[in-house]
């Protein structure tokens, strides 16, 4: 576990850090505006890397210990969670708690 978290959070953290050097390198030409928002995914995708290795070891030991329902389970409420924010931020309307700036408030 701690072998995936550490390769996980330096790999991370070196995306995170040097995302707008790569994204020079490799895309030289770019436009301004689109290696902006290219450099905000790739910090964003290096942060989810380091959560996904802490998932990935913690699932792995689970399994090895033969504790398959609890990672079945754990899925589940990972993908119930990740739809519930998906949703949320999709959404077009401010009602109830979820409150959105860029959109009219519902009449």
């Amino acid at each position: 576990l701690w072998l995936t978290t550490l390769t996980g959070a330096v790999l991370g953290a070196a995306l995170m850090l040097f995302a707008r050097p790569i994204l020079r390198a490799l895309y030289a030409q770019a436009e301004p505006v689109v290696m902006e928002k290219a450099a905000s995914y790739l910090v964003l995708g290096a942060l989810s890397m380091i959560i996904f290795t802490i998932y990935t070891g913690v699932f792995s030991i689970l399994r090895g210990l033969g504790e398959s329902r609890k990672c079945l389970y754990l899925s589940i409420i990972i993908n119930v969670a990740y739809l519930v924010m998906r949703q949320a931020k999709e959404r077009k309307e401010s009602r109830g708690l979820h409150y959105t700036l860029d959109y009219p408030p519902v009449k």
